[in-house]
């Protein structure tokens, strides 16, 4: 930028942009990081033990300890960790569902009526029928009971992601 002044006063200033866009990902970079440990330190402090008082209840103690948060940089959620037959009976009891599976018992061998002609095999129990299950919606109301006290300490964190980045120029 160059600029004549009226008593021959030139001003020249240089920027060099390479070195602003590099600080500048840099400042995002360290924002996006702390929001996200933010919004996991909320969810784990003012959602997850709630959570885990209302499942507690809600599922079989298996699924419920299954259950935990996870965040990025715009949002927080409550999900479950596996192995995939805990997360469905969680996802199952939680928002409801219908199972249409048969289920058959687990050893050969036991009395009960032949199925599927001679030779093969016996099976006791047997269910055919889909079975339905109604969401508890245990889980969706202890994140809503939550929220207010999550947002608080969100904003916390939030604010202190931006205290070691300049905010005045220099």
């Amino acid at each position: 930028m160059r600029s004549s002044g009226g008593a021959g006063v030139t001003t020249e200033v240089e920027v060099d942009y390479g070195q602003v866009d590099d600080a500048m990902k840099a400042a995002k970079r360290e924002i996006r990081g702390r929001t996200k440990a933010g919004m996991k330190r909320a969810a784990d402090v003012a959602v997850e033990p709630r959570v885990r008082r209302a499942a507690a209840f809600a599922l079989p103690s298996v699924a419920a300890a299954a259950l935990t948060t996870k965040a990025t940089t715009k949002e927080a959620v409550v999900t479950t960790r596996g192995p995939k037959v805990l997360d469905r009976i969680a996802g199952l009891l939680e928002f409801g569902g219908t199972v249409s599976t048969q289920i058959r018992p687990k050893e050969e061998g036991q009395t009960g009526l032949p199925v599927g002609g001679a030779g093969s095999g016996l099976i006791r129990y047997t269910v055919n029928a889909p079975r339905h299950y109604k969401g508890k919606r245990a889980i969706r109301t202890a994140v809503a009971l939550s929220v207010d006290q999550f947002e608080s300490i969100l904003l916390g964190d939030v604010v202190d992601a931006f205290d070691p980045i300049p905010h005045t120029p220099s």
